[in-house]
C-alpha cells in the first residue's frame, strides 16, 4: 500500500500553520496517512503534535509534544510507539501516564537515597 506523499507533514508545512484570526478555539490538521497523527494550532499560535485514536469505543486524543521543542521526526517516532501500544490493545495515553509516574517516583526515591547518604551517613561514618 502506497502512502499519498503530498499529504505527509513537512517541517515547512507545520511552520506555515498559523492561528486563525477571530477564532478563540484551536483547530486540528491531520496528516493524510490516516494514522491519526495531527497538529493542533492554538489561538496563541502555539502548535502541538497529537494522536487521535479510538480505544474501548471512545475517541481519545493524546498530546505527543509541542512544536518546535519536539521535532517532526521525534513526534513521528513517538506516534509509532503509540500505534504499537494500541495494536497490543493498550491505551497509549494511559500507558504513557503510568510510565511518567514511575519515572517520577524513581527520581524521588533516588534523590532521597542521595540526600540520606550526604546528610546522615557520611557525617556519622566512624571509619
Amino acid at each position: 500500500m502506497q502512502k499519498d506523499k503530498k499529504n505527509l507533514f513537512t517541517d515547512r508545512f507545520i511552520k506555515s500553520l498559523a492561528a486563525r484570526k477571530g477564532q478563540t478555539r484551536h483547530y486540528d490538521v491531520r496528516e493524510g496517512s490516516g494514522s491519526g497523527f495531527a497538529v493542533t494550532v492554538f489561538p496563541s499560535g502555539e502548535k502541538s503534535f497529537i494522536y487521535i485514536y479510538h480505544c474501548n469505543g471512545h475517541r481519545r486524543r493524546m498530546t505527543i509534544g509541542k512544536y518546535p521543542h519536539m521535532s517532526l521526526a521525534d513526534a513521528k517516532k513517538e506516534h509509532r510507539v503509540a500505534l504499537k501500544l494500541l495494536e497490543s490493545e493498550k491505551d497509549p495515553a494511559t500507558e504513557r501516564k503510568k510510565a511518567r509516574q514511575e519515572e517520577r517516583s524513581a527520581d524521588t526515591v533516588q534523590s532521597l537515597i542521595n540526600e540520606y547518604i550526604e546528610e546522615w551517613a557520611k557525617p556519622r561514618k566512624r571509619s
